[in-house]
């Protein structure tokens, strides 16, 4: 599935968690431009990890994907 418009980072987290819970072996997530690639990811990967194992300990609000 591909969503036409940039979603905010919390969004994403949701829906990864939809396709997870409705049984989703992998979920394909494009990052944008390589500008500003890596931090996009990184931050996904560290809210992604604080909504599997605990509370968020990610600073700052929610980013879009873009």
């Amino acid at each position: 599935m591909i969503f036409p418009v940039p979603l905010e980072l919390g969004e994403i987290i949701e829906r990864v968690r939809a396709f997870a819970e409705a049984g989703a072996d992998a979920v394909a997530i494009r990052f944008g431009a390589l500008d500003g690639f890596a931090e996009r990811m990184s931050r996904f990967a560290a809210r992604q990890q604080a909504v599997t194992s605990g509370p968020a300990t990610e600073a700052g609000g929610p980013e879009s994907n873009r």
